[in-house]
């Protein structure tokens, strides 16, 4: 699965001159995802492509190094993307894509997702629809809401909450609820091509669903510093 991703990525950069193809290289002291640590609350370094065709079409792919239980050393998250989005008079846009996300040592958590969205300029929805999420062998959806607000020119306000839905309850027989709530707040600044975050991310349930420590701090501090190219 991880091959298919990085053939997307060859694709990306073989698109033509037309289309516009960003990145960035990360680095995060603590890699949080929809609430919970994938990186066993230490750094994790992370790399993501996008190309932005002007019909509308979109595709990328994000990497981040990952420390699951279990596992005695680093392994990899590959999340390769596609969509088309649209943007009406009013200003509001919408999208429509799908995902799929590949874990090297530990295949049995690989999962597709599809998703929905709107977006304005400060404020994005969307809801996303897994058959098979983590593992889990049940449908499980996932809606947030992120919002940003500019109070000069480089300082910006970050904000998400995310809620998790398990599609049977018997897919919760280990204890852990059936719905997972998630915040994030924090500050940005941007410096030319580096930003810098420094953000507080929360979760309601200790027990986990994602194959990480069951003793993990539920809420933490994230510092992260990004180089856009």
């Amino acid at each position: 699965m991880l091959r298919a991703a990085v053939t997307l990525l060859g694709l990306l950069f073989a698109c033509e001159v037309l289309a516009q193809v960003s990145g960035s290289l990360s680095l995060v002291s603590d890699y949080r995802f929809r609430g919970e640590s994938l990186s066993d609350e230490q750094p994790a370094a992370q790399l993501s492509v996008a190309y932005d065709h002007p019909r509308g079409w979109y595709a990328g792919a994000f990497g981040s190094t990952i420390q699951l239980a279990n596992q005695s050393s680093r392994n990899l998250q590959v999340l390769a993307y596609a969509g088309y989005a649209r943007r009406a008079a009013s200003g509001l846009s919408w999208e429509m894509g799908a995902d799929y996300s590949a874990f090297s040592g530990a295949g049995a958590y690989d999962y597709a997702e599809v998703y929905s969205g709107i977006a304005s300029d400060n404020v994005s929805a969307r809801i996303y629809y897994a058959p098979d999420y983590f593992g889990q062998s049940s449908g499980t959806s996932y809606a947030e809401l992120n919002g940003t607000r500019r109070f000069q020119n480089r300082l910006r306000w970050l904000g998400h909450v995310g809620i998790l839905r398990r599609g049977s309850p018997r897919t919760a027989t280990d204890g852990s609820s059936r719905y997972r709530f998630d915040v994030q707040t924090g500050m940005g600044i941007d410096l030319d091509r580096t930003s810098i975050q420094l953000t507080w991310v929360g979760t309601r349930d200790r027990k986990t669903i994602y194959s990480a420590e069951e003793n993990q701090n539920r809420s933490a501090f994230v510092l992260s510093v990004s180089w856009a190219f």
